[in-house]
């Protein structure tokens, strides 16, 4: 399934928070809103631009990854961070552009 929002009271009205395709966290200043799931394996991707002062919802929601060996140096830069989440019902991920307020999640839903 694929997806495409201008807003987040476009998301909203389109119930897709509620079906648990796009996380409760999404801030309301959400824009051009892309969405891809995966019906089968539970996978999805969301990606959003955000105001800078709805940076809240960062910090609720996930912790900061630092730098390892497991991520190349030069994709993590001053102005970019990667993000786990804190939840244990989603596998979660989240990679932020500072400089454009650019998110980037992507998840997994783990079948109880």
């Amino acid at each position: 399934m694929k997806s495409s929002y201008s807003t987040y009271s476009e998301v909203v009205a389109s119930g897709i928070i509620q079906r648990g395709w796009i996380p409760e966290f999404l801030p309301k200043s959400a824009y051009n809103i892309d969405v891809k799931y995966n019906l089968d394996n539970n996978h999805g991707f969301v990606q959003f631009y955000f105001s800078p002062l709805d940076h809240h919802f960062i910090t609720n929601h996930f912790k900061i990854i630092p730098y390892n060996n497991q991520i190349p140096q030069s994709y993590l830069t001053e102005n970019r961070q990667l993000y786990v989440g804190k939840e244990q019902f989603y596998k979660d991920d989240l990679l932020v552009d500072w400089d454009t307020n650019k998110a980037m999640y992507w998840y997994s839903v783990a079948l109880i």
